[in-house]
């Protein structure tokens, strides 16, 4: 799997689809965590079995950080943090100022993996 294509958040890495997390279970190097999805505004992060878990908000103010979020209703909610059981799931370092270095450490991955050309 070419890593560029990989979101790779406290040590886990989440393939940018389904099929991507199938071909992870028989790849040496090991299985996804789940798969994400890129927006405008932040990165989704889906459990393996397709449920929204978190998402990592990179908003235009600068902001960097996480917050659980879910479906209900047939509606995406965000909720004003993260939640316990999903920083367990993550695998994000306890304390506010460590989780924002987390995130921003992989958004800049990302973005840099994601860029053509840079270096």
């Amino acid at each position: 799997m070419d890593k560029a294509q990989l979101f790779v958040l406290a040590g886990r890495a989440y393939a940018p689809n389904a099929a991507a997390l199938v071909r992870s279970l028989f790849a040496p190097g090991g299985t996804m965590h789940g798969t994400y999805k890129a927006g405008k505004h932040g990165v989704s992060l889906f459990a393996p079995d397709g449920t929204l878990r978190a998402f990592v908000v990179d908003n235009a103010h600068g902001e960097r950080f996480i917050v659980s979020a879910c479906r209900e209703h047939g509606r995406i909610r965000y909720l004003f943090a993260l939640t316990g059981a999903d920083q367990d799931w993550l695998g994000v370092p306890e304390g506010y100022a460590a989780e924002r270095a987390a995130v921003a450490v992989a958004l800049r991955n990302f973005k840099l993996a994601s860029a053509p050309g840079i270096c």
